[in-house]
């Protein structure tokens, strides 16, 4: 299962309100911070064959998107 913080959710909000992109950005968000995240998280635990019920897409103390597994 994965689950998306308030944070999170609301750092995405916030860069699609933005003048110049507006709701187009989220686009750009998903396909190139997010999935990338997503892929890159999902491969270095699968290689350490630990097992992890729940992905959470949060945001960290430097304002960039972050993966936890518990």
């Amino acid at each position: 299962m994965m689950t998306v913080s308030e944070s999170a959710i609301q750092a995405i909000v916030a860069r699609c309100t933005e003048v110049e992109t507006g709701a187009r950005n989220i686009d750009f968000i998903l396909k190139s911070v997010i999935l990338p995240l997503l892929s890159d998280a999902i491969l270095m635990r699968s290689s350490t064959h630990e097992n992890a019920t729940t992905l959470t897409l949060g945001l960290g103390e430097t304002g960039d998107f972050s993966i936890d597994f518990n």
